[in-house]
């Protein structure tokens, strides 16, 4: 059994008809996911770490 890949990231594979079209705007949209999906988890551990830092250096006081 052939797998497909995940629908979000076909058109980024396109050969076909209207390919022409599809991968200058699947492009910018798959760069938007990776951006958010990087965003979602790096924010809260770099406020984490902040925020272990400051409290840090107030109980050291």
């Amino acid at each position: 059994m052939e797998r497909l890949p995940p629908q979000r990231f076909r058109a980024l594979t396109l050969t076909g008809r209207g390919s022409g079209i599809m991968i200058p705007m699947a492009i910018p949209s798959f760069g938007g996911m990776v951006i958010a999906l990087l965003t979602l988890f790096m924010v809260p551990v770099l406020y984490s770490l902040r925020e272990e830092r400051r409290l840090a250096h107030i109980q050291g006081e």
